[in-house]
Protein backbone atom coordinates (compact mmCIF):
# COMPACT_ATOMS: atom_id res chain seq x y z
CA UNK A 1 0.00 0.00 0.00
CA UNK A 2 0.90 3.78 -0.53
CA UNK A 3 2.88 5.29 2.01
CA UNK A 4 0.93 8.30 2.15
CA UNK A 5 -2.13 5.89 2.24
CA UNK A 6 -0.58 4.26 4.92
CA UNK A 7 -0.21 7.29 7.14
CA UNK A 8 -3.66 8.37 6.50
CA UNK A 9 -4.99 5.22 7.91
CA UNK A 10 -2.61 5.72 10.92
CA UNK A 11 -4.33 9.69 11.59
CA UNK A 12 -7.93 8.64 10.59
CA UNK A 13 -7.83 5.44 12.79
CA UNK A 14 -6.43 7.80 16.08
CA UNK A 15 -8.42 10.77 15.57
CA UNK A 16 -11.32 8.64 15.55
CA UNK A 17 -10.44 6.89 19.25
CA UNK A 18 -9.57 10.51 20.29
CA UNK A 19 -12.70 11.73 19.53
CA UNK A 20 -14.48 8.34 21.21
CA UNK A 21 -15.90 9.72 24.32
CA UNK A 22 -16.78 13.07 23.18
CA UNK A 23 -14.14 15.30 24.31
CA UNK A 24 -10.48 15.97 22.45
CA UNK A 25 -8.60 16.00 25.73
CA UNK A 26 -5.36 18.36 25.60
CA UNK A 27 -2.99 14.45 25.67
CA UNK A 28 -5.05 13.28 22.79
CA UNK A 29 -4.46 16.56 20.88
CA UNK A 30 -0.97 16.86 21.39
CA UNK A 31 -0.66 13.14 20.39
CA UNK A 32 -2.35 13.95 16.99
CA UNK A 33 -0.25 16.70 16.38
CA UNK A 34 2.67 14.55 17.17
CA UNK A 35 2.13 12.11 14.60
CA UNK A 36 1.54 14.28 11.81
CA UNK A 37 5.39 15.30 12.01
CA UNK A 38 5.88 11.28 12.92
CA UNK A 39 4.12 10.53 9.50
CA UNK A 40 6.41 12.96 7.72
CA UNK A 41 3.91 14.34 6.10
CA UNK A 42 4.23 17.83 3.78
CA UNK A 43 3.23 21.12 4.60
CA UNK A 44 0.23 21.34 2.67
CA UNK A 45 -0.63 18.07 4.35
CA UNK A 46 0.23 19.04 7.64
CA UNK A 47 -1.52 22.56 7.23
CA UNK A 48 -5.13 20.66 5.93
CA UNK A 49 -5.09 17.78 8.90
CA UNK A 50 -4.17 20.79 11.56
CA UNK A 51 -7.40 22.03 10.69
CA UNK A 52 -9.29 18.90 9.97
CA UNK A 53 -8.31 16.89 12.91
CA UNK A 54 -10.77 17.92 15.58
CA UNK A 55 -13.46 16.88 13.33
CA UNK A 56 -14.81 13.85 14.21
CA UNK A 57 -17.78 13.87 10.66
CA UNK A 58 -14.66 14.51 8.56
CA UNK A 59 -12.69 11.46 10.43
CA UNK A 60 -15.52 9.09 9.61
CA UNK A 61 -15.95 10.19 6.24
CA UNK A 62 -12.30 9.50 5.69
CA UNK A 63 -12.70 5.96 7.00
CA UNK A 64 -15.05 5.31 4.95
CA UNK A 65 -13.52 6.62 1.67
CA UNK A 66 -10.38 5.14 2.04
CA UNK A 67 -8.92 2.00 0.23
CA UNK A 68 -8.90 -1.06 2.60
CA UNK A 69 -5.54 -1.39 4.18
CA UNK A 70 -3.28 -4.39 3.68
CA UNK A 71 -4.05 -7.51 6.36
CA UNK A 72 -0.23 -6.73 7.53
CA UNK A 73 -1.15 -3.17 8.29
CA UNK A 74 -3.97 -3.75 9.83
CA UNK A 75 -2.42 -4.98 13.32
CA UNK A 76 -0.47 -1.47 13.18
CA UNK A 77 -3.29 0.54 12.76
CA UNK A 78 -4.91 -1.04 15.85
CA UNK A 79 -2.05 -0.95 17.84
CA UNK A 80 -1.49 3.34 16.94
CA UNK A 81 -5.62 3.05 17.81
CA UNK A 82 -4.22 1.14 21.23
CA UNK A 83 -1.68 4.10 21.99
CA UNK A 84 -4.17 6.36 21.47
CA UNK A 85 -6.86 5.28 24.05
CA UNK A 86 -3.47 5.48 26.07
CA UNK A 87 -2.93 8.86 25.40
CA UNK A 88 -3.72 10.48 28.96
CA UNK A 89 -2.57 7.02 30.87
CA UNK A 90 -6.38 5.35 31.34
CA UNK A 91 -8.39 3.95 28.72
CA UNK A 92 -12.08 5.03 29.06
CA UNK A 93 -14.81 2.53 27.99
CA UNK A 94 -15.90 4.34 25.08
CA UNK A 95 -12.57 4.59 23.75
CA UNK A 96 -12.32 0.90 24.46
CA UNK A 97 -15.82 0.15 22.29
CA UNK A 98 -14.55 2.37 19.67
CA UNK A 99 -11.31 0.09 19.33
CA UNK A 100 -13.65 -3.02 19.17
CA UNK A 101 -15.52 -1.33 16.29
CA UNK A 102 -13.02 -0.18 14.61
CA UNK A 103 -11.48 -3.71 14.60
CA UNK A 104 -15.01 -4.95 13.66
CA UNK A 105 -14.63 -2.65 10.37
CA UNK A 106 -11.56 -4.00 9.55
CA UNK A 107 -11.77 -7.66 9.69
CA UNK A 108 -10.56 -8.26 13.10
CA UNK A 109 -13.42 -10.15 15.43
CA UNK A 110 -13.04 -9.54 18.97
CA UNK A 111 -10.78 -12.72 19.97
CA UNK A 112 -7.60 -11.84 17.95
CA UNK A 113 -8.33 -8.46 19.37
CA UNK A 114 -7.95 -9.61 22.49
CA UNK A 115 -5.10 -11.52 21.89
CA UNK A 116 -3.36 -8.34 20.38
CA UNK A 117 -4.55 -5.95 23.57
CA UNK A 118 -2.95 -8.55 25.41
CA UNK A 119 0.43 -8.34 23.58
CA UNK A 120 -0.04 -4.34 23.42
CA UNK A 121 -0.13 -3.83 26.79
CA UNK A 122 2.73 -5.68 28.14
CA UNK A 123 4.31 -3.75 25.20
CA UNK A 124 3.32 -0.31 27.05
CA UNK A 125 4.77 -1.25 30.38
CA UNK A 126 8.08 -1.97 29.49
CA UNK A 127 7.75 1.32 27.12
CA UNK A 128 6.70 2.79 30.20
CA UNK A 129 9.80 1.45 32.60
CA UNK A 130 12.14 3.22 29.43
CA UNK A 131 10.42 6.76 29.29
CA UNK A 132 11.13 6.32 33.33
CA UNK A 133 14.91 5.17 32.63
CA UNK A 134 15.21 7.92 30.23
CA UNK A 135 13.91 10.94 32.10
CA UNK A 136 15.71 10.13 35.39
CA UNK A 137 19.01 9.49 33.07
CA UNK A 138 18.20 12.90 31.74
CA UNK A 139 17.27 14.53 34.64
CA UNK A 140 19.93 13.40 37.18
CA UNK A 141 22.55 11.24 35.42
CA UNK A 142 23.51 8.82 38.01
CA UNK A 143 22.20 10.90 41.14
CA UNK A 144 18.45 10.09 42.96
CA UNK A 145 16.22 12.86 42.30
CA UNK A 146 16.05 15.14 45.49
CA UNK A 147 12.96 15.83 47.40
CA UNK A 148 11.60 18.90 45.89
CA UNK A 149 12.03 17.28 42.34
CA UNK A 150 9.26 14.26 43.65
CA UNK A 151 6.08 15.48 43.05
CA UNK A 152 7.25 16.34 39.55
CA UNK A 153 8.55 13.14 38.74
CA UNK A 154 4.64 11.83 40.31
CA UNK A 155 3.06 14.11 37.81
CA UNK A 156 5.57 12.83 35.18
CA UNK A 157 4.58 8.78 35.62
CA UNK A 158 0.93 9.50 36.29
CA UNK A 159 1.05 10.49 32.81
CA UNK A 160 2.81 7.48 31.43
CA UNK A 161 0.29 4.52 29.95
CA UNK A 162 0.66 2.32 33.17
CA UNK A 163 -1.14 2.11 35.95
CA UNK A 164 -1.54 0.32 39.49
CA UNK A 165 1.23 -1.20 41.08
CA UNK A 166 3.60 -0.93 37.97
CA UNK A 167 2.57 2.89 38.47
CA UNK A 168 3.93 2.44 42.02
CA UNK A 169 6.84 0.72 40.92
CA UNK A 170 8.16 3.40 38.43
CA UNK A 171 7.80 5.98 41.33
CA UNK A 172 10.24 4.25 43.46
CA UNK A 173 12.37 4.85 40.88
CA UNK A 174 13.52 8.37 41.83
CA UNK A 175 15.46 7.25 44.57
CA UNK A 176 17.31 5.12 42.67
CA UNK A 177 20.70 6.45 40.84
CA UNK A 178 20.16 6.07 37.02
CA UNK A 179 22.77 7.10 34.85
CA UNK A 180 22.26 8.75 31.88
CA UNK A 181 24.34 5.69 29.98
CA UNK A 182 21.51 3.04 31.52
CA UNK A 183 19.01 5.92 30.25
CA UNK A 184 20.58 6.01 26.71
CA UNK A 185 20.34 2.06 26.78
CA UNK A 186 17.09 1.80 27.32
CA UNK A 187 16.31 4.61 24.80
CA UNK A 188 17.91 3.06 21.81
CA UNK A 189 16.08 -0.36 22.40
CA UNK A 190 13.29 0.75 21.18
CA UNK A 191 11.79 1.19 17.34
CA UNK A 192 10.92 4.39 15.77
CA UNK A 193 7.15 5.30 16.50
CA UNK A 194 7.94 4.44 20.10
CA UNK A 195 11.21 6.91 20.06
CA UNK A 196 9.23 9.31 19.05
CA UNK A 197 6.65 9.02 21.49
CA UNK A 198 9.52 8.76 24.44
CA UNK A 199 11.43 12.02 23.28
CA UNK A 200 8.39 14.14 23.23
CA UNK A 201 7.47 12.73 26.75
CA UNK A 202 10.96 13.03 28.26
CA UNK A 203 11.12 17.00 26.64
CA UNK A 204 8.70 17.68 29.15
CA UNK A 205 11.17 16.44 32.45
CA UNK A 206 13.84 18.88 30.59
CA UNK A 207 11.71 21.92 30.22
CA UNK A 208 10.98 21.88 33.68
CA UNK A 209 14.39 20.65 35.19
CA UNK A 210 16.10 22.97 37.49
CA UNK A 211 19.18 22.78 35.87
CA UNK A 212 16.95 23.19 31.95
CA UNK A 213 20.72 23.59 29.85
CA UNK A 214 22.47 20.31 31.69
CA UNK A 215 19.24 18.49 31.32
CA UNK A 216 18.59 19.88 27.49
CA UNK A 217 22.41 19.02 26.75
CA UNK A 218 21.75 15.34 28.02
CA UNK A 219 18.84 15.12 26.43
CA UNK A 220 20.16 16.64 22.84
CA UNK A 221 22.61 13.36 22.36
CA UNK A 222 19.16 11.38 23.04
CA UNK A 223 17.51 13.10 20.38
CA UNK A 224 20.71 12.80 17.87
CA UNK A 225 20.82 8.83 19.00
CA UNK A 226 17.34 8.56 17.09
CA UNK A 227 18.55 9.16 13.71
CA UNK A 228 15.39 11.75 13.03
CA UNK A 229 14.53 14.16 10.04
CA UNK A 230 16.53 17.70 10.86
CA UNK A 231 12.70 19.09 11.08
CA UNK A 232 11.43 16.21 14.20
CA UNK A 233 14.89 16.42 15.90
CA UNK A 234 14.40 20.81 15.72
CA UNK A 235 10.87 20.24 16.89
CA UNK A 236 11.18 17.69 19.67
CA UNK A 237 14.27 20.25 21.03
CA UNK A 238 11.68 22.90 20.66
CA UNK A 239 9.51 21.08 23.20
CA UNK A 240 12.31 21.08 26.09
CA UNK A 241 12.08 24.81 26.20
CA UNK A 242 9.55 26.13 28.77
Amino acid sequence: MDAEIASEWVLVISGLIAHADGVLESAECERLLSMLDEEGVDAETYSSWVSNIGDRSFLEERFEALPRPDGDLVPVLLREAWHMAMADGTRATEEEEALVAVAARLGVDAAALAKHRDAWAADELSFAEVVATAALGVAGDGQPLPEDARPWFKAFIEALPTEGDHREELLAMAVVPTSMAEGTRAFEGLERRSAIRCLRLVSKVVATHPRPDLARARFERLVQGASLSERLSEQIMDLSYA
